[in-house]
């Protein structure tokens, strides 16, 4: 019974407009930067492609299920990059999908020193399936009013500073965004950042944070800690500020391809109902500069 309230609480709350067209929620984010901000696009130099998948809150029924994939390349002066990435975002009866386009423009201060700027635009579809729901009340004219269905434009834009150790970041992805179903419109602002320090000859720290600010919702913020080593293996642990504790970890079985999983242990009081939740990441870069800096993620 309890849960029965509790998802009809997170429909009512979710296919608002603050949910039906925010960012999603990853958190492997420092693995896949261009997800976050446009203007990581091209950020390693060379075609990189990845795919993420979250599975949210497993064993709550309606819980979110988010899969992303990410392409984007720099061209050849660098100072530009282009980008796509498609993702598809389901929570309870709502279907989510949007195709994204991303141009990035790159400032060079010194050869690994540069202000990067982003931009991104796309289109969604947003789906609500209402006669999924289940009530308790035969033919409840609440949700009796059949499904629906709409496209709507999304863009943002952001901006970067790289460094070899250090990595700023300021991004609005919902900057402007048309109304599928005549909720007020969301704008989400993120900030994220990230520092490297070696610790020796073979192992690196990388601590990281991201922090997400939207009108009439609370902040919402990670702070990570990886620590790399052989510049092959990673492992991590963060907390969600009021959600979860993170831990994560990844393994490059080349200079080409690379493979992540996180999982979030819930702090939340939704603990009572799901056993965390897990997210797996591949990438593939298709060329391996032998000339250039290794990758920074």
């Amino acid at each position: 019974m309890k849960q029965a309230f509790f998802i009809c609480a997170l429909l009512i709350g979710f296919t608002s407009g603050v949910l039906a067209q925010h960012v999603p929620l990853f958190s492997q984010y420092f693995f896949n930067p261009q997800g976050i901000n446009p203007a990581n696009a091209g950020f390693n130099d060379v075609l990189d492609a990845s795919i993420i998948h979250r599975r949210q809150w497993v064993s709550f029924e309606g819980a979110p299920l988010t899969t992303q994939l990410n392409l984007h390349t720099a061209l050849y002066d660098k100072r530009m990059s282009l980008g796509t990435n498609i993702e598809n975002d389901r929570i309870g009866v709502t279907n989510r999908t949007m195709v994204n386009f991303i141009y990035a423009y790159r400032l060079f201060f010194k050869p690994e020193k540069y202000l990067s700027f982003g931009i991104s635009t796309g289109l969604g579809q947003l789906r609500n399936d209402w006669d999924k729901i289940k009530t308790t009340v035969s033919g409840d004219p609440v949700y009796n009013t059949g499904n629906e269905s709409r496209l709507f434009f999304r863009g943002g834009a952001g901006m970067v500073y790289t460094s070899p150790k250090l990595h700023l970041g300021f991004s609005s992805p919902t900057l402007f965004q048309t109304r599928p179903f005549s909720e007020n419109n969301a704008q989400q602002f993120l900030f994220h950042g990230k520092y490297t320090q070696a610790i020796n000859e073979v192992a690196e720290i990388l601590p990281s944070a991201l922090i997400r600010i939207q009108k009439n919702s609370p902040v919402q913020a990670d702070i990570n800690t990886v620590f790399r080593f052989y510049e092959l293996y990673s492992f991590g642990i963060g907390y969600r500020l009021n959600d979860a504790f993170i831990f994560t970890t990844a393994v490059k079985f080349s200079n080409q391809f690379e493979m992540g999983y996180a999982y979030d242990f819930t702090l939340s009081p939704i603990q009572s109902y799901s056993n965390g939740s897990h997210e797996i990441m591949l990438r593939y870069v298709f060329a391996y500069p032998v000339t250039a800096v290794r990758p920074r993620y």
